[in-house]
């Protein structure tokens, strides 16, 4: 009888594997009928010459040696001589020994077929038929995950990593140090609530939903407090900022819409003041009664500058000089305590000749003559730093003297309606906008001024926006800072001993 190639499988990954019936001598269990080993190779050349020195070995090897032996060592290259006295050396990465093995089987199958009975021949036939069944098979198989491979969806990105990119994006923007810190610590809260694996596809409108109930709800196991819609929305613009900045057209941004306190944002609901509310803020007669310096002097700056009451509080005396003739302000945050919100708001501008008029240079000549004062000394030194710069205080009794004269509007009528009504009352007038851009700190993102613009000269504001901001409707010459030098000493003694006190408990 001729060898019989045993049947050879392909496993979905092209692997062939040998397939072997045990004789019931060899058989551990009798439900192990078969035996499976893989051939270690992907090649259907090399799976087919392994097969056939299987075949050869079992048939004509002298002496015989077990089924599962002879399946362990069928990569191993092979030398013995057949029950004919026939020498033969094959290793089945030998082309030329695999084609002598194959001549020797085709020898023997034909000194021997004639002899063979017509169902052993048929059976054969049927092996030979099944063998290239599967063989066709597995390489449709192969094809199909070949295919799937190709065409496969490649795997959604991390939503951390255009984090990072965002927050090394606006390290050279105009955001200031403190506002880029904020965006940092609010997508690692939106972070920690998706997981850090999160990625672009997971992260849906309904994501966005349940994290923006999940703030608006008091957590008690960490003592986190429920904060307001409008907080909400800033959580949210910041992560609409990663996919409008960065991932773009990589994923559709999942808060598109849907933000909570839309319609109650301060920017878009703040108004000027109106004449009547000017002539009730300025009153002479009420400001003769306020004591502290700041509460006098914070409301008139911010009208005749148009600034934010933070870049006000923080000013120092060596700020307010004469340059060229001309008393200016000039706003920075290179000392270390200052910061500003753009880059627009470190300017230099002209001082109104309205603050002169009231007594704001005489007010800088008394902090001067206060001990242990310099040119870096705040221009109101006994303010305490918060969060949000020194500007809470002021801030808190300005809106506390707008609810007593029934003005106060949350997100109306606030602070920084003054700024608000200093730009209106330019526009009114005329006045160009690069104009009044460069005069609040306000940034200007004109096409002109992005690729023309640069700082406009004190002396040329003073020139073309000063004579337009005048308010008629307010009793100027009223107007009148009072010195109280020993109540500022006191002010400035108590300041220090709790900058003192808080440097103790840090240390």
């Amino acid at each position: 009888m001729p060898a019989k190639t045993p049947r050879l499988y392909r496993s979905r990954h092209g692997v062939f594997y040998l397939r072997v019936c045990l004789p019931e001598s060899e058989r551990s269990n009798p439900q192990s009928k078969e035996v499976w080993r893989s051939l270690k190779t992907k090649d259907s050349r090399t799976a087919q010459a392994l097969a056939l020195r299987f075949a050869i070995e079992k048939t004509y090897a002298m002496p015989k040696k077990s089924i599962k032996s002879l399946v362990d060592e069928i990569t191993n290259p092979l030398s013995f001589t057949s029950r004919e006295g026939h020498r033969i050396d094959f290793d089945p990465a030998k082309p030329e020994e695999v084609a002598f093995a194959r001549e020797f089987i085709a020898e023997h199958a034909t000194k021997s077929t004639h002899d063979m009975a017509e169902v052993d021949r048929q059976r054969l036939a049927d092996t030979e038929l099944e063998f290239r069944r599967k063989e066709a098979e597995a390489m449709r198989l192969r094809e199909a995950q070949l295919f799937q491979q190709v065409n496969q969806k490649p795997a959604s990105p991390l939503f951390s990593k255009y984090v990072d990119a965002y927050l090394t994006l606006i390290q050279n923007s105009d955001i200031t140090e403190r506002t880029k810190k904020g965006y940092a610590a609010k997508l690692k809260v939106f972070q920690d609530f998706v997981g850090k694996s999160a990625t672009l596809d997971e992260i849906t409108p309904d994501t966005i939903l349940n994290f923006q109930t999940w703030m608006a709800k008091d957590d008690p196991l960490t003592d986190r407090k429920a904060i307001t819609p409008r907080s909400i929305d800033e959580y949210s613009n910041v992560i609409s900022n990663v996919y409008k900045k960065v991932i773009k057209k990589t994923a559709d941004n999942p808060i598109e819409g849907r933000l909570v306190g839309k319609k109650q944002r301060m920017k878009s609901n703040r108004k000027p003041f109106t004449p009547d509310e000017l002539k009730a803020i300025f009153d002479p007669q009420r400001l003769a009664t306020v004591k502290n310096p700041a509460d006098f002097f914070v409301p008139i700056l911010g009208l005749l500058t148009g600034s934010r009451p933070a870049s006000i509080c923080q000013l120092r005396v060596g700020d307010i000089r004469r340059d060229d003739g001309l008393m200016v302000i000039h706003y920075h945050d290179y000392i270390e305590g200052n910061s500003a919100k753009t880059r627009a708001t470190n300017r230099i501008a002209p001082l109104h000749p309205l603050l002169e008029k009231v007594g704001f240079l005489r007010y800088l000549e008394d902090v001067r003559s206060l001990p242990d004062t310099n040119a870096a000394t705040l221009i109101f030194p006994w303010l305490n730093k918060y969060e949000q710069g020194y500007a809470d205080v002021p801030s808190q009794n300005f809106m506390a003297m707008l609810k007593k004269l029934g003005i106060y509007q949350p997100n109306v009528k606030v602070f920084y309606s003054l700024r608000h009504t200093t730009n209106q009352r330019l526009k009114d007038r005329g006045v160009p906008e690069d104009f009044r851009s460069q005069y609040l700190g306000h940034e200007n993102d004109s096409v002109n001024n992005r690729t023309y613009g640069g700082e406009t000269p004190p002396k040329f504001l003073l020139e073309s926006v000063i004579p337009h901001l005048q308010f008629d409707e307010i009793k100027w010459d009223a107007i009148q800072y009072k010195s109280d030098i020993p109540a500022m000493a006191r002010e400035l003694q108590i300041a220090r001993r709790r900058d003192a006190a808080k440097s103790q408990c840090k240390s």
